[in-house]
């Protein structure tokens, strides 16, 4: 018995003409890894070589070796600078330190004559003009001796000498050897004029 023509129902119908819809979700975009230099940049301009270039140059784009270094650099520069301002100061400090009490400079600005003696000889001299101005410069920039053993002001070396305008007394001040002694300080002359003092003294008790 040979079988007739097999007979579809509605539904298969119904199915054959209207297929079902297969809906495919399209994949998000992966972000692209970041730049490999270190640098962040971000906007329209990422990709701009000539900007990236710069950014490898100046390290300004992000937090990476550049800024790092820049950072690095502007803490030492600031370490450094509070250091030399503590040397400044010291240096400035100590500098008035060196120098012969300023009552000195001010009891002699005003000397016009210098009485000059020496206790181991009937020998004594009156000094006025150019040479007292010269000899007050050098005692006001003498500097406190720093080196050597201290001399013996007891010697025939040393000489006494006292500072007046008109007829008052202002300041005894030794010197031996072209150095000063102040209140129990030996300053040395920076000018070179005290040791021609002092060798001129010496030749004149000599004759």
């Amino acid at each position: 018995m040979l079988a007739g023509p097999r007979s579809t129902s509605v539904g298969e119908n119904r199915d054959k003409a209207n297929p079902p819809k297969i809906t495919t979700h399209a994949q998000p975009n992966r972000p692209l890894p970041p730049p490999r230099s270190g640098f962040v940049q971000q906007g329209a301009r990422a990709n701009d070589p000539i900007r990236h270039a710069r950014c490898l140059r100046t390290g300004r784009a992000g937090w990476g070796r550049g800024s790092s270094l820049t950072l690095a650099v502007v803490v030492t520069m600031k370490h450094f600078t509070f250091l030399w301002s503590l040397l400044a100061f010291a240096l400035c400090g100590c500098s008035d330190a060196t120098r012969p009490p300023a009552k000195f400079s001010q009891q002699l600005s005003t000397a016009d004559r210098l009485e000059v003696t020496n206790r181991y000889f009937a020998f004594g001299t009156t000094i006025t003009g150019a040479d007292v101005s010269s000899l007050t410069t050098a005692v006001k920039s003498a500097t406190k001796k720093t080196a050597g053993t201290n001399l013996d002001w007891m010697s025939p070396s040393s000489w006494e000498v006292v500072f007046y305008a008109g007829t008052n007394r202002l300041a005894d001040i030794p010197i031996c050897h072209g150095i000063f002694k102040l209140e129990g300080v030996e300053y040395n002359d920076g000018t070179g004029f005290a040791e021609q003092f002092w060798k001129k003294l010496e030749e004149d008790r000599i004759r």
